[in-house]
């Protein structure tokens, strides 16, 4: 059986790697007008069954059968499946020499002349393992929803995803507020063999440094004032699940001490008993801050960091894969946005796309679909264009307001929390103190609101009596 690859496939793999300069052939060779293309030499049906234990390659084939007719971009088969197009291409190669799929430029497709022996064997490898390729497109689709993109960053981070989630170690997610921290961190526990159980997430910057203990190790029943029965603390619930720790940087060194003990040891103790527990729980924490600078700064413990870093995954800012925006626009639209005529999803113009490319996104993926949304509902149903966008550099804010009491849009460089600290400042103003509604437009919670305030030294100034629903108890 001839093993070489296809001629398209070499091109493919010289421009991957750089070359753009044909090679130059031997003279013995003949001109690439009289190569004969090889005769597909279809495999038996066993050998081609054991040739789908490539994960990939099963759900490359599963793409297909849930088409009619059975044909994929290969551009949509890296969206769909997160890997790289030279992994794609690789698993198809010898799919292609033996006559099973046929690759037409950008597309491939099943082959039409496919024997009916050969297409019982795809769709029973397919069928026998239909809950693992449900579980990936689940959590591709679904969980990671909003980090689509072709970007060669992100296709490593899916990757290094898919490599940790099956083993249990912890996992450190960094990168800017609104990269898809939380995302990521359910994605790994959504792959892991812990899938079934609990993900218990909380916000370090969100909790007291009183109640942090009380929340993660639970209270027996009058163990301080106001413990009226016994209560069991996240930690515990996390058993044989997964505890997701966000903004990790923001806990006090106090709190961090009693969380180093307990993954130090293994154990924890409830306030107010003496017995010692156990809980065997998959730890994922996630910053946007710079911990090792923390670290100098004496505001985080070295040796909690070296606990916590043990396989670190960072995510690019919105930023750094702009060449991705075309496919996170179409995707929040598709997904978030208000319907259109007929139920179709929103569309906007090739300007008014320009447009976003040309903003620096501080807020990142969540400040895309903050803008995107708000465009939707100004354009009722026709295309977004520009007027319908916020006017970046034109005395208007990051979701189009204008600037309170006549202030003049930031120059220079700025820093990321300044830059949160002016937009939480002009959302609020815009809402007339809102929390709740301030809220909303950020993407957070009242709580992560609320902290947020405290930390940057803001105060509230409504001019009407506070409501119940912008109160919040820890």
């Amino acid at each position: 059986m001839n093993t070489a690859p296809s001629p398209r496939l070499q091109i493919r793999r010289r421009q991957a790697d750089g070359s753009t300069q044909p090679r130059s052939r031997r003279p013995s060779q003949p001109s690439r007008g009289s190569m004969q293309r090889p005769t597909p030499q279809l495999p038996e049906p066993r050998t081609l069954e054991a040739s789908l234990s490539s994960p990939l390659r099963l759900r490359l084939v599963a793409e297909l059968l849930d088409r009619s007719p059975p044909r994929l971009a290969l551009e949509q088969a890296v969206l769909l499946s997160g890997r790289h197009l030279h992994d794609i291409q690789a698993c198809l190669a010898p799919m292609e020499r033996w006559g099973v799929v046929q690759v037409m430029g950008e597309r491939f497709c099943l082959s039409e002349a496919l024997p009916e022996a050969h297409m019982e064997v795809l769709r029973g490898a397919v069928a026998r393992r239909s809950a693992q390729i449900a579980r990936e497109r689940r959590v591709h689709q679904h969980v990671l929803a909003g980090m689509v993109g072709l970007d060669a960053r992100m296709i490593v981070v899916f990757e290094m995803i898919r490599q940790i989630a099956r083993l249990d170690v912890p996992v450190l997610i960094t990168g800017e507020t609104g990269t898809g921290k939380e995302m990521v961190a359910r994605a790994v526990h959504e792959l892991s063999p812990r899938e079934e159980r609990l993900f218990g997430a909380v916000n370090c910057a969100a909790i007291s440094e009183s109640l942090f203990a009380s929340e993660m190790f639970g209270h027996v029943r009058g163990a301080f004032t106001g413990a009226v029965r016994d209560t069991t603390g996240l930690i515990e619930r996390c058993h044989e699940g997964s505890l997701f720790l966000d903004e990790i940087g923001d806990l006090d060194l106090s709190n961090q001490v009693k969380l180093l003990r307990v993954l130090q040891e293994g154990t924890f103790t409830r306030i107010g008993d003496t017995a010692p527990r156990r809980s065997n729980f998959r730890l994922i924490s996630a910053t946007h801050r710079e911990l090792p600078r923390a670290i100098g700064e004496g505001a985080f413990r070295e040796d909690l960091y070296y606990r916590l870093n043990v396989f670190p995954i960072r995510l690019p800012s919105l930023r750094e894969r702009l060449g991705d925006l075309p496919y996170l626009v179409d995707d929040v639209l598709a997904r978030r946005a208000p319907q259109g005529p007929g139920g179709s999803p929103p569309t906007i113009t090739p300007e008014a796309l320009e447009h976003l490319k040309r903003h620096r996104w501080p807020g990142n993926i969540r400040e895309l679909q903050n803008v995107l949304m708000r465009a939707a509902i100004l354009a009722d149903g026709q295309p977004i264009a520009v007027q319908h966008l916020p006017r970046w550099g034109e005395g208007r804010d990051e979701v189009g307001a204008p600037l309170p009491q006549g202030g003049a849009a930031p120059s220079g460089h700025q820093t990321l929390e300044e830059v949160e600290r002016a937009h939480i400042a002009r959302v609020l103003h815009e809402q007339e103190g809102n929390v709740s509604a301030a809220a909303r437009i950020l993407g957070i919670s009242r709580t992560t609101l609320y902290t947020r305030l405290k930390r940057y030294g803001l105060a509230l100034e409504r001019t009407v009596t506070a409501q119940r629903g912008d109160m919040t108890h820890v």
